[in-house]
């Protein structure tokens, strides 16, 4: 059941903020959410899961942070002690503004302008992603750009991945990344409103609207979003394909109530 006063929140920007429709990722590199019902994994006995979502010794203080490019091997991922209520880390840092990889900045950028637009709509965001995945969270899909655990508000991003969908689908790094995000956010939210379904093409979908949402709060007024207009046509390039398509509209159309009822 839906969030008494977050669906009152929603309702009333509605007029302003036009949402709708959903679909899936049916052909090349998809962002992969099949997992994105999971939980964080259990640590061994004696162990414990840190900020940093790593396991270690119970009376140990936090390991020094390490990095790697494999997804089955997590990053290290320090969150402040102030825990904010999104955050993308690399590995070494949670602040990734002056990052030399052009990915995790635009992942960073991205995922808090997401943010800031639920936050206008009096909807709560936490989503902490951790570049490759973290433990408890991880892809098995070799060809996803993203994914999220809604019960643990955590996920990943792969920036290999990222490149290539945007190079096969013949859009730029900042717009693939800005539309893969609002569709990973989208996951997060559609669970805050008990609106998950048990058919991953229904998740799936009802995720692309609420991207389809994204971009039409970023046209509404140029100073909606800090990082400019993402177009419509632009949207459904990144997320590509018939159904995908039709979900992206119905959100740039609709309102969020649309999205978390959406069926394809």
């Amino acid at each position: 059941m839906m969030k008494t006063a977050r669906v009152l929140g929603i309702l009333a920007v509605a007029a302003a903020l036009v949402l709708s429709g959903c679909s899936t990722a049916t052909e090349g590199r998809a962002q992969d959410d099949s997992i994105s019902t999971n939980v964080v994994g259990e640590c061994p006995s004696g162990y414990i899961l840190t900020k940093i979502g790593k396991c270690a010794p119970a009376d140990a203080t936090q390991p020094t942070p390490t990095t790697t490019t494999s997804p089955a091997a997590p990053n290290a991922n320090p969150i402040p002690a102030s825990e904010p209520d999104v955050s993308a880390c690399d590995g070494t840092q949670c602040d990734l503004s002056t990052s030399d990889d052009e990915v995790d900045r635009l992942v960073a950028e991205s995922l808090t302008d997401v943010a800031a637009m639920w936050d206008r709509l009096n909807v709560d965001v936490t989503l902490h992603l951790y570049k490759d995945g973290t433990v408890g969270c991880q892809t098995d899909s070799e060809t996803a750009t993203a994914w999220v655990c809604v019960k643990s508000k955590v996920g990943g991003w792969s920036p290999a991945e990222m490149r290539a969908w945007a190079t096969d689908h013949g859009t730029s790094l900042e717009d693939t990344i800005r539309a893969t995000i609002a569709h990973e956010v989208g996951h997060i939210v559609i669970y805050s409103f008990g609106a998950s379904s048990d058919e991953m093409v229904t998740n799936e979908t009802r995720a692309d609207c609420m991207a389809g949402g994204y971009a039409k709060w970023t046209t509404l007024d140029p100073n909606n979003s800090a990082m400019g207009r993402l177009s419509l046509d632009t949207t459904k390039r990144v997320l590509k394909g018939p159904r995908r398509n039709a979900a992206v509209e119905a959100g740039f159309t609709g309102t969020p109530t649309t999205c978390t009822e959406y069926t394809p």
